[in-house]
């Protein structure tokens, strides 16, 4: 078990340190956006090179994507409940198998939503989008957090089955 509580104490730090990342990122973005400024501007976001004034559609792209990375933030919350559950030695517990299952659906919706973003971004926008890398991970590790929520529902069933047949 001290791997695991090692493992939730990991967990809790990088959860704080992304939050601070994420509600700094956060605000400079906002002044940023609301600014009234002219000034042509040279961005990088999630690997899309943005050039040019802001424009409304700009803006709006780029809230939705900071938003989007809500998603992650509350990602990685669910992962250390479960670890702290785990500590708690409640492997198999309902809550577990929801939260896997919960995790994938925010690393998948926040993956389709950039990918969104930057289609609707890139036509509709007059700021010029040199480059894109779609990030293809995140949807592979929501279909991983998928499939570990299944095996851990199966697990709970077996477990059910065992204390059944005694």
């Amino acid at each position: 078990m001290k791997k695991a509580i090692i493992l939730e104490k990991m967990t809790s730090v990088f959860f704080y340190l992304f939050l601070i990342f994420t509600l700094v990122f956060f605000w400079m973005t906002l002044t940023t956006v609301l600014a009234k400024s002219s000034m042509d501007y040279a961005y990088t976001i999630n690997g899309l090179k943005i050039e040019g004034p802001i424009s409304i559609p700009m803006k709006i792209a780029i809230g939705i994507s900071v938003f989007s990375g809500i998603l992650l933030v509350y990602a990685l919350y669910l992962f250390r409940e479960n670890t702290r559950l785990f500590v708690k030695k409640k492997f198999f517990s309902l809550k577990v198998i929801t939260n896997f299952h919960n995790i994938g659906i925010c690393l998948i919706s926040y993956s389709l939503i950039q990918f969104f973003i930057y289609f609707v971004f890139y036509a509709v926008s007059e700021t010029k989008a040199t480059s894109y890398h779609f990030k293809l991970y995140g949807l592979l590790y929501g279909f991983f957090f998928f499939v570990i929520a299944d095996i851990f529902k199966l697990a709970k069933q077996e477990e059910e089955e065992n204390k059944l047949t005694i």
